[in-house]
């Protein structure tokens, strides 16, 4: 099903996410059918379905690709964001999600069906944020060679 906004294809996402996802005031409004996450970084629309059509000001939380999320979210259930994994990349070396996230939060239960926007790991977004500090190390070692 395409957003009713930018007509782009998007991620289903199940029901209890959406809920888990929405604030207390526009709950009511939610129906019993699945919806689609936008993941266009332009469009306003965060979920839609055939019945309702949620916007970004409907969430309790940023969605971490949106063009203007404060804060960008790399792990939900910790509340780590990408400037928190960039700094640990920069500052300790470690590259690889798991360790980062323990040197952050320690261990912490996931949640990621209900916690997480997709109501999937955040494992796979993660990363890319990594892959971004380690490319930002990259550029920084290369300007002070120089």
């Amino acid at each position: 099903m395409k957003c009713p906004t930018c007509s782009k294809t998007n991620q289903k996402v199940s029901n209890k996410t959406v809920r888990h996802m929405l604030k207390a005031k526009c709950k009511s409004k939610i129906g019993e059918k699945d919806y689609y996450l936008c993941m266009n970084p332009d469009c306003e629309v965060a979920y839609y379905n055939s019945e309702s059509v949620f916007d970004k000001s409907a969430l309790k939380k940023s969605l971490w690709y949106k063009k203007d999320a404060n804060p960008k979210y790399a792990c939900y259930c910790r509340k780590i964001t990408q400037e928190e994994v960039t700094k640990t990349v920069l500052e300790t070396g470690l590259t690889e999600a798991g360790p980062i996230m323990l040197h952050l939060r320690g261990n912490v239960k996931s949640n990621c069906k209900i916690n997480n926007p997709t109501g999937h790991c955040c494992h796979s977004v993660f990363n890319e944020m990594i892959a971004k500090a380690l490319a930002t190390k990259a550029a920084n070692a290369e300007r002070k060679s120089k």
